[in-house]
C-alpha cells in the first residue's frame, strides 16, 4: 500500500483480535485502547471510535486555544471545550457543536477572538473541509 501522508503524524494504525471490541490505536509510538460499551457488547475499555472522533476535535480546539492566547500574552488561565454530537434524520447526517469555557481575566475583544479561532482548528478544518476516503486491501 502506498503512503501518501503529508508526514508520519498523519497515519495511525487500529487493530482487533478476538477479544470483542478491544482495539489497539497505535501511532508514533503511543498506544491506547478503544472498545465499545457494555451494552453493544465491549467491555468498556476505552473510548469509543466515536468519542475519539470528539476528542480529537476537543483537543485540537484547546490546544489552539493555548497557543493563540500565549503569543499574544493574553491571561487565559485555561480552556475547556466541549463537543456534543447529534445525529440528522438522514443516514450519515450528524452536527457537532463545541461548548467553550474560557477562564482567566479575558476581555470581551479577547474572549470573542478566541471564540473566532476555535473554529480554525486542524481538526475544525479537515471536519468541514472535503473528505475523500479510499478503502482498500493491504498485505
Amino acid at each position: 500500500m502506498e503512503n501518501t501522508a503529508i508526514n508520519s503524524m498523519d497515519c495511525v494504525c487500529a487493530s482487533i483480535g478476538k477479544e470483542k471490541y478491544k482495539m489497539l490505536i497505535q501511532s508514533d509510538g503511543h498506544s491506547v485502547l478503544a472498545d465499545e460499551s457494555v451494552t453493544n457488547g465491549g467491555k468498556d475499555l476505552g473510548m469509543t471510535p466515536q468519542s475519539f472522533l470528539l476528542a480529537s476535535l476537543a483537543s485540537c480546539t484547546v490546544y489552539l486555544l493555548r497557543a493563540f492566547a500565549d503569543n499574544r500574552n493574553w491571561p487565559l488561565d485555561g480552556a475547556e471545550v466541549r463537543v456534543i454530537m447529534t445525529k440528522g434524520k438522514s443516514h450519515n447526517a450528524i452536527s457537532m457543536k463545541k461548548e467553550i469555557a474560557l477562564h482567566g481575566a479575558l476581555s470581551k475583544e479577547q474572549k470573542k477572538r478566541l471564540l473566532q479561532a476555535a473554529s480554525e482548528s486542524t481538526v475544525h478544518n479537515l471536519l468541514t473541509g472535503d473528505i475523500f476516503i479510499s478503502t482498500e486491501l493491504s498485505d
